[in-house]
């Protein structure tokens, strides 16, 4: 039996902008202005139809280092595939503009990655 490798939707990105908090759901240019120091971290609100085997969320800055991860599974011993996905962002990456960008990564039951 061929599957087709899973996919995902981001529904939305939620973030403290300037100690606001904000939902965006035009992902393809968003603007964040982390202010305060609370400021650091944003979720990625997401659904699918067949749900992955697991997810990594990657958060990579302008020179493609990869500053953030967070794994989701949906298999033992974590099963956290339906758990928040809340990215916390170093601190030195808040005090000037920069240009990050996530990646996701889903993996079918064969442990497949598909970016």
């Amino acid at each position: 039996i061929i599957q087709a490798s899973p996919r995902i939707t981001i529904n939305s990105f939620e973030f403290l902008s300037a100690g606001e908090s904000k939902s965006n759901t035009h992902l393809d240019d968003l603007t964040w202005q982390p202010l305060y120091t609370s400021d650091d971290q944003f979720i990625v609100k997401w659904s699918s139809s067949d749900t992955p085997k697991a997810i990594n969320f990657e958060l990579f800055d302008e020179n493609g280092t990869s500053i953030a991860l967070e794994e989701r599974q949906n298999y033992a011993p974590k099963h956290n595939i339906h758990d928040p996905v809340k990215i916390q962002v170093p601190k030195q990456y808040l005090t000037s503009p920069k240009q990050l960008t996530l990646e996701v990564t889903t993996f079918d039951s064969n442990n497949q990655p598909y970016v």
